[in-house]
């Protein structure tokens, strides 16, 4: 008789699982592994567009909540006696740095957001298309954080939020391929660039730290020799 050969259960997945599974084990190690123990540059990207937008919009949601503070403080305080000048721009002072601290949060959070959302589809579309970048990353990029930004709006606001995101979306990739075009690099440089810059200030930390620890090793050691001499001169 014809001896039976046991298949395993791995090929017994369907063709769709199989493909799923591979591409998705790419884009992790594409994404999380870095031969260094760093993030990758398409992940270190995102964490700067988010970190460059919450900043962004911190400055002009402060800026915009300033321009009203001391028009509202004179009219709020007209028949307020103070016993110098000075108390009256301490208190303004403070109402200044409240209200830029209140409108720059809530307006930083928003951007940052919005630019973390973008910045993070547009790098997974990078990095799923096999490091393909045209106007279509953003494109998609742009639909998608419109579509999540205005669906608490109902149907209308997320079809206005998709329209308006492809439309910026479209724009900042006519850009971004232009400036590619004519400075002759692709985007894969500009993100290795600012993940070099990046990985050569967390080098330099890791440098000083271990500057610091050998010399307090070296401080300790020589505490301790000057301690079991002095133990040893009193036990004479």
């Amino acid at each position: 008789s014809t001896p039976t050969r046991t298949i395993p259960l791995a090929y017994h997945r369907p063709c769709s699982d199989v493909i799923l599974l591979r591409q998705s084990n790419i884009i992790r190690r594409r994404v999380h592994d870095s031969s260094r123990g760093y993030p990758t540059k398409e992940v270190q990207s995102v964490s700067s567009a988010t970190f460059i937008g919450f900043l962004t919009g911190f400055a002009l949601g402060g800026l915009y909540k300033l321009k009203d503070v001391p028009l509202k403080y004179r009219d709020e305080n007209q028949a307020t006696l103070y016993d110098n000048k000075f108390v009256m721009q301490r208190d303004l002072q403070k109402k200044v740095e409240v209200a830029t601290f209140k409108g720059g949060i809530s307006f930083g959070i928003r951007v940052g957001l919005f630019c973390f959302f973008f910045s993070s589809i547009s790098a997974f579309l990078y990095v799923y298309r096999n490091y393909t970048f045209d106007i279509l990353n953003p494109m998609i990029s742009g639909a998608v954080t419109g579509f999540l930004f205005k669906m608490n709006m109902g149907i209308k606001g997320s079809i206005s939020g998709t329209v308006i995101g492809t439309i910026l979306g479209t724009i900042y990739g006519c850009i971004t391929q232009f400036l590619l075009f004519v400075t002759g690099v692709e985007i894969g440089d500009t993100y290795k660039a600012a993940a070099d810059i990046m990985n050569m200030r967390r080098d330099a930390i890791k440098e000083n730290t271990k500057k610091m620890t050998s010399e307090e090793k070296s401080q300790i050691q020589i505490m301790h020799e000057k301690n079991y001499k002095m133990k040893e001169m009193i036990e004479k």
